[in-house]
């Protein structure tokens, strides 16, 4: 599976302090990155891990609900996100400890006070050189009696089909960089469902529809859209005049995870499954 990047959901972020997630697939057990230059991270390189369990003492050591601890290794930088904020810096491996002598920055995103904690324990665990071990996909990370399973994420959270899916709209906005990206305003729902046949489904704000569209290797091609024609608030309607601008002629579209993007031109939509 291809991994694209979900550049909507981190606009306001730099490209750096983005990648969400870590590591290699590794064939058999090892410490990664062997006893080589700590320059290389080895195995751990150009692709992503997300946690499936942490323990601390020996028992299970909780995280806030709904969070997952990602991390990916690219370059010479390790990125690292556990439910709110995003910790980036550079990272070497040597004897398959993670070392990160320069420290980590942290963007500044406001979270609720458990989820701000939860970044201060991850940056902290990550600080003490933690030992690396990879089997078949699955990372583990030791750091005391602290320890973190993680699964590669191509595995644990794979690429949903475009089609015969609910696609629920999460942003919208621009590719540019200087372009703005908004949320979909609360009480504000958009769908759109393209089932094997091409038949499209979409609620793109207040109004239903249908119509019919055509996939191709990384792009759809939309006929005419017929929808209903209520009158809604000024939310619900703008979001549908820029979904319906969108969804029209031919759409570039990207799937990482679950994760649908759509792009036209400079605007784009963020879609994602529930």
């Amino acid at each position: 599976m291809t991994r694209h990047p979900r550049a909507l959901a981190t606009i306001a972020l730099t490209t750096a302090a983005f990648a969400s997630v870590l590591t290699g697939c590794g064939n058999d057990t090892s410490d990664v990155g062997g006893s080589g230059g700590s320059g290389s991270h080895g195995d751990l390189a150009n692709a992503s891990f997300l946690s499936t369990h942490v323990t601390k003492d020996g028992q299970d050591y909780p995280l806030v609900q709904g969070t997952r601890i990602s991390l990916r290794f690219w370059d010479s930088r390790l990125s690292a996100q556990a439910g709110c904020n995003i910790l980036g810096g550079n990272a070497t491996l040597s004897d398959g400890v993670i070392d990160v002598a320069d420290g980590l920055s942290m963007t500044e995103m406001g979270c609720a006070k458990q989820l701000m904690q939860q970044d201060t324990w991850l940056a902290d665990l990550l600080s003490t050189g933690p030992v690396a071990t990879l089997d078949n996909g699955r990372l583990t990370l030791t750091s005391g009696d602290t320890v973190v399973e993680l699964l590669n994420e191509e595995t644990a959270n794979p690429d949903r089909p475009l089609t015969g899916t609910t696609w629920t709209l999460e942003s919208t906005g621009g590719s540019s960089s200087d372009s703005s990206v908004s949320s979909v305003p609360d009480g504000v729902e958009s769908t759109l469902t393209i089932d094997d046949s091409g038949r499209v489904s979409i609620r793109p704000g207040c109004n239903t529809g249908g119509g019919e569209a055509t996939v191709g290797d990384g792009s759809i091609d939309f006929g005419p859209i017929a929808l209903t024609r209520m009158a809604c608030p000024t939310t619900q309607m703008d979001t549908e005049d820029f979904v319906m601008s969108v969804v029209d002629g031919t759409v570039q579209f990207s799937i990482d995870a679950d994760v649908l993007t759509l792009t036209k031109g400079e605007n784009v939509l963020v879609y994602r499954t529930r």
